[in-house]
């Protein structure tokens, strides 16, 4: 008797299921704009992250440290390129979603283009957060390595567990 009125709907309720964005279902249009935030977190964290690191690991950041420009003027100068870098990567991901995967896009460019850069940023300063600590690069290149390896997709990952990259990016415990 219990069941029977749990499965009832209530009297003048009808549930209905609505698709507000992708109305057509299909994958593409899911899968692709978190592929340009992956990519564009992936790729600046690391550009920004790997390039202070290397300048620490060869002495140059002392070398620029010594020069007349502030550390404010030091650290834009390091990440601007890395950031012309993202945008151009998020202008070309964008342009192949939309022209080659007819991934609609509705809305405001303007806005969209504001907010990439906004996020271009916030993903500059985490490269940069990780590359102030030596440790913590390793660490957080330890963890992409992991989620990586236990990725479905296996094709990729045993790339990048195996070999010179995974032997230079472990965590020592000196």
């Amino acid at each position: 008797m219990a069941a029977g009125i749990a499965d009832a709907p209530a009297p003048g309720i009808q549930p209905v299921v609505r698709v507000w964005f992708n109305l057509r279902l299909e994958s593409p249009d899911f899968m692709i704009p978190r592929i340009v935030a992956i990519l564009l977190l992936v790729i600046t964290t690391n550009l920004s992250s790997t390039g202070i690191v290397r300048e620490k690991e060869m002495g140059t950041l002392e070398q620029l440290n010594v020069t007349p420009l502030t550390r404010v003027e030091l650290i834009v100068g390091k990440l601007l390129p890395d950031g012309l870098v993202g945008l151009i990567d998020a202008v070309l991901v964008l342009s192949v979603a939309i022209l080659w995967f007819h991934v609609p896009m509705r809305g405001s460019y303007v806005l969209l283009f504001a907010l990439t850069l906004v996020y271009l940023v916030t993903t500059l300063g985490l490269g940069l957060s990780i590359a102030r600590s030596d440790q913590a690069f390793r660490v957080t290149l330890s963890y992409v390595r992991g989620r990586l390896s236990s990725a479905a997709d296996t094709s990729v990952a045993p790339a990048l567990t195996k070999g010179e990259f995974a032997s230079s990016a472990s965590v020592s415990t000196v």
